[in-house]
């Protein structure tokens, strides 16, 4: 199983083929950075916009948009005539930040704007990876289409901006295929959500209407995708209850379940190990994959039924594995 990555992806300008240049969400905001060699556009899904001229003499070589959801900003960078310059994108407070990092004008930071409160912040968040070690390069991701790569990058996304509260969507996917159809349907560039098929491809993709975000597309793509790997429902926790054929190997690391936090490991499509780290005493109600009839826990060794109740001691790392068919 491929390594857990950080999420960090790029894309260059490509001015034949990106009209409107490289684009990303920012972290932590619902606003969107369109970036071009020597200019940055920012706007949000409403049609407020904002532009900055970033004064460098061209032709800029490199120049690259990238998205880092590790540190929460993003990145510009390239080579204009005096040499090499980055500079980042980023949420402050509750301000839209700009700061040279390199180049002339380092040092040098800008506040954008005044951004709205927001209850996204810098906590831990959940995290997966289903086998891909890969370099992150946007382009190729797109030219792949493996969802094995995108949809954790997708799903680390959704944990970084500020998503709706209510539902809007009705068809939500449920099969790597319908996941596939998903993203392809209603994402661009480095995963900025659409209101529908913008790019004409033929695909379903529910449409998004004009007086709501587009984030309510990822805000369900994260409830779906979540749902693949673990549900709670009456009480009870169901690890990988529809795990896709094709997500072999993975691991699943900080899930949040009512008064715990589990890592999950599967491997061939078969559950391999489980961590489950108590906020309390508590006992907790497991249901395992069908097939699984015995496992150990703590190093104790024995049959158990498909659905088991596990006493936890408060922050004491309870480790379960050895599964067997």
């Amino acid at each position: 199983m491929g390594r857990q990555s950080k999420i960090v992806i790029a894309e260059r300008y490509k001015p034949f083929s990106h009209k409107e240049g490289a684009s990303c969400l920012i972290p932590l905001t619902d606003w969107v950075v369109v970036a071009y060699p020597t200019r940055l556009e920012f706007a949000d899904f409403f049609g407020h916009f904002r532009t900055v001229d970033l004064g460098l003499t061209g032709p800029v070589k490199g120049f690259t948009l990238q998205q880092d959801l590790e540190k929460r900003l993003c990145r510009v960078f390239g080579v204009e005539k005096s040499g090499f310059f980055e500079l980042h994108v980023f949420r402050e407070g509750n301000d839209l930040s700009l700061k040279w990092v390199r180049g002339k004008k380092k040092g040098e930071k800008v506040v954008l704007m005044g951004l709205t409160p927001s209850e996204t912040s810098l906590k831990s968040y959940e995290k997966i990876s289903l086998g891909s070690s890969k370099k992150q390069d946007v382009d190729l991701m797109w030219r792949r289409a493996n969802m094995i790569e995108v949809l954790p990058i997708l799903y680390a996304l959704s944990q970084n901006v500020p998503l709706p509260s209510e539902e809007k969507l009705t068809h939500l996917p449920q099969t790597e295929e319908e996941f596939s159809h998903f993203v392809k349907g209603g994402f661009d560039s480095l995963f900025v959500p659409k209101r529908g098929d913008e790019r004409h491809l033929g695909i379903f993709c529910e449409q998004i209407p004009d007086s709501c975000s587009p984030l309510h597309r990822l805000k369900e793509f994260k409830s779906a995708f979540r749902a693949l790997f673990i549900k709670e429902e009456e009480g009870k926790v169901v690890l990988l209850p529809n795990l896709p054929k094709k997500f072999l190997s993975g691991r699943f690391l900080g899930v949040k379940v009512e008064g715990a936090t589990i890592d999950v490991e599967w491997r061939k499509g078969t559950i391999h190990s489980v961590i489950i780290s108590p906020d309390k005493e508590i006992e907790l109600s497991i249901v395992w994959p069908k097939e699984i009839r015995s496992f150990r826990i703590e190093k104790r060794e024995g049959l158990i039924p498909r659905e088991s109740r596990i006493i936890l001691k408060e922050e004491k790392k309870t480790v379960i594995d050895k599964f067997q068919k």
